[in-house]
């Protein structure tokens, strides 16, 4: 048997942690590791040769000729969220949001998903980067399925193991990053994103046409030992670089549940697993999850440099 499948509680035949349906020997097994391939998000063939004002990938020169609505955060994230949770708690409608420049300081408002969307996509780019919506989804699953596990409700046992490719997670949070810039939904502080931020390498790097620059990636904090919050939910926050001309957007902080993750477009040549004061990992190749004696995983799986090893939050054991 494998090692890897010995290591999970898997066996030949089992269906793959990744979610396809596909036995596991069939699809992200490579011998002694686990490999998902990543996303297709360009466009398909041919180009268009058109650049539709309004779309942020417009730069691309390969868009349709109609805009639509691009939710900040996926959409089927934000459903998600507006839905009781998986053991039964909580309550339609009560997606709540705040930080929002359209919404006070401080104040935090019930809204439905579609408040939370703006035509920065023709229905060309939008449609190519759906398979990350879906990844995001399933990403977001994984994680919410461990906390209801060890949270303070009963809930079914989450899977032992669930793998992604990272790069398709640090696509999507490069799409939620542009998507907020070209919207201008957010002012923080000194850093007040606009489409004038999305360089077009980021553009080149969403779509497929190029891989992500040197320590431009996922960064995840070294040492992530918590306490169970029991919060379900996204938090956002906005990174930002000092420029001679002011603050510019550089990335995001992203909040997954419990599970912090910072999203970096701007290398730091000094020391870029520094943030803010807290050691971070580039690009780790598992996050686990233990909870009196038992071990929950999210294996991530990449193509470029990274720094791997595996990093662990140990949760309090629900009262």
């Amino acid at each position: 048997m494998s090692l890897v499948l010995k290591q999970y509680g898997l066996v030949f035949g089992s269906p793959c942690p990744c979610g396809s349906g596909q036995q596991v020997q069939a699809c992200c097994l490579r011998g002694d590791h686990f490999h998902r391939d990543q996303a297709a998000t360009a466009p398909p063939l041919p180009r268009t040769g058109h650049a539709r004002g309004g779309c942020y990938a417009s730069p691309l020169s390969d868009c349709s000729s109609k805009l639509s609505a691009e939710h900040y955060v996926s959409k089927a994230i934000l459903d998600l969220l507006n839905a009781p949770t998986p053991s039964g708690s909580g309550k339609p409608k009560d997606l709540r949001v705040k930080g929002l420049h359209w919404i006070p300081d401080g104040e935090e408002r019930c809204i439905p998903p579609d408040a939370l969307k703006a035509k920065v996509l023709c229905t060309r780019h939008n449609s190519a980067l759906s398979g990350l919506d879906a990844m995001a989804a399933q990403f977001f699953l994984a994680l919410d399925a461990i906390d209801e596990e060890f949270g303070p409700r009963e809930a079914e046992a989450a899977e032992r193991v669930r793998v992604f490719n990272g790069h398709d997670v640090e696509r999507w949070l490069l799409k939620m990053t542009c998507g907020l810039a070209a919207s201008g939904c957010v002012d923080h502080g000194w850093v007040k994103p606009t489409d004038s931020d999305i360089p077009q390498e980021w553009l080149h790097v969403l779509f497929g046409d190029t891989e992500f620059g040197p320590m431009q990636g996922l960064y995840v904090p070294v040492e992530i030992g918590r306490r169970y919050q029991g919060t379900r939910g996204i938090h956002i926050s906005v990174l930002g670089r000092n420029t001679d001309e002011g603050g510019k957007l550089a990335g995001l902080g992203v909040q997954v549940r419990t599970y912090p993750f910072v999203f970096s477009m701007s290398p730091r040549p000094s020391d870029p697993r520094l943030i803010q004061g807290v050691r971070h990992a580039f690009r780790p190749d598992e996050i686990e999850v233990t909870c009196s004696g038992e071990v929950r995983s999210i294996v991530l799986t990449w193509d470029g440099p990274h720094d791997g090893g595996k990093l662990t939050f140990t949760a309090e054991a629900a009262t």
